[in-house]
């Protein structure tokens, strides 16, 4: 059971190993080792975190003198009252008294935070902290009633459907590729040994290294499910860290092409099971119109591609577009057609003279 399921910034502030953290985001010791984890496996709560991270950077001083450490603290406090009245009281001459009496409580639960922090600081380095919250994640939210593609800086594409939020780095810049997922998707990752590819999702972590699968894992739902169409993948049920996933500490359940993993995220029960793989049908080509194949693949990924559909005339397309990113399905149907191409958010544009 998730025991921060309604905090706000405000509330992770009066946990004490929170604040820890905080001071200390790159530690070994236990509270840098459990919420470095908690953050990584709930990507929801993102947002809280940050404003928790900002807060605690207007409250505390980075360099202190050893002889101003209790000036300092009054001085903290002092700001801190003043800030909390400014902020959640504002015009509290028209708020009548039930308004008024919400307000207090919220200004209680800082002041609340504000004596664990005061309470836990020390020294600490702010660059550190800014280090690991700093992470520049991009948010995708599919309002839409049909599914959306997202294109990541490695090739790798990911198909999100409606009612599902991916969040991920700009870049993967480091050893690992990580992206967080609440909701539905379905992955086609570009391979990269020296890279893992791990995708957290609120019940479920996977990882693999160069396959698609598709994962589908809401919050509120009774079930999770993670399908695979090619490649391999290990499916992680229960909380783990990215070293201990990456080192092989903590074992995952093992998944092969064409099959599928359903846990029950209340009891935890996991069954394995055949996966009905209609996607391969889907991209497998004999003789096919180039046209059809451009059509399934705007309706699969959701995206427009823009052609001159005139020039292509009869021409046709035999060809396996399994086990590789959209961007490449792409790249093999302009070299099959001597076209090029170029891509504008959700939409690509092919250009070329026709059949070669």
């Amino acid at each position: 059971m998730n025991k921060y399921k309604d905090y706000k910034a405000a509330d992770f502030l009066q946990e004490e190993g929170f604040v820890s953290w905080l001071k200390e985001p790159l530690g070994e010791d236990k509270d840098a080792q459990f919420w470095n984890d908690w953050v990584s496996h709930h990507p929801e709560y993102y947002d809280e975190i940050q404003k928790a991270k900002k807060m605690y950077l207007k409250i505390v001083e980075p360099e202190f003198e050893d002889f101003e450490v209790v000036r300092a603290k009054d001085r903290v406090k002092d700001r801190l009252k003043s800030s909390i009245i400014q902020h959640q009281v504002g015009h509290t001459n028209e708020m009548n008294e039930k308004a008024s009496l919400g307000v207090w409580k919220n200004v209680t639960r800082y002041a609340a935070a504000v004596a664990v922090i005061i309470g836990t600081i020390g020294w600490f380095n702010s660059s550190e902290i800014s280090q690991f919250f700093d992470t520049n994640l991009v948010s995708i939210e599919n309002n839409r009633s049909h599914s959306t593609t997202v294109l990541l800086s490695d090739g790798s594409s990911v198909v999100l459907s409606p009612n599902s939020t991916l969040k991920y780095p700009k870049t993967f810049d480091n050893d690992l590729r990580k992206v967080y997922l609440e909701g539905e998707g379905f992955f086609e990752i570009a391979k990269n040994k020296k890279k893992p590819f791990i995708v957290s999702s609120e019940n479920v972590t996977t990882r693999v290294v160069g396959t698609s699968f598709s994962i589908k894992d809401f919050s509120d739902g009774e079930n999770s499910m993670v399908s695979v169409v090619t490649g391999k993948v290990a499916v992680f049920t229960e909380e783990a860290s990215d070293k201990d996933i990456l080192s092989g500490v903590t074992k995952g359940e093992i998944l092969i092409e064409n099959q599928a993993l359903r846990l029950n995220n209340a009891s935890k029960q996991v069954t394995m099971m055949d996966n009905a793989d209609h996607i391969s049908s889907t991209f497998t080509f004999v003789d096919a119109p180039v046209t059809y194949v451009v059509d399934v693949l705007e309706k699969f990924y959701g995206v427009e591609i823009i052609m001159d559909r005139s020039k292509l005339g009869s021409c046709q397309l035999n060809a396996t577009l399994l086990d590789m990113s959209f961007q490449d399905k792409i790249k093999v149907i302009c070299q099959a057609m001597g076209y090029s191409y170029r891509m504008e958010k959700n939409t690509v544009i092919l250009s070329g003279q026709g059949c070669p």
